[in-house]
């Protein structure tokens, strides 16, 4: 979902103001339109989310399970 979210809304960016209706028309529904329009919406507070994680422990599990 949010992959297809962002390439809608990339399409769009890229897209001349008199074809962006022409872009919606076509644009691939992932999962639902509901899902879609939900991930754009709290698209900032998942980034918020992603960016304060702590991504060191998961580097170090990835470590321990690495081939040697």
């Amino acid at each position: 979902t949010a992959t297809a979210t962002l390439r809608l809304l990339e399409l769009i960016h890229q897209s001349a103001d008199d074809a962006v209706v022409g872009v919606l028309e076509s644009a691939e529904v992932a999962t639902s339109e509901a899902a879609m329009g939900e991930c754009l919406t709290k698209a900032g507070t998942l980034a918020g989310t992603l960016e304060g994680a702590g991504w060191d422990i998961f580097e170090a599990i990835a470590r321990l399970y690495a081939p040697s």
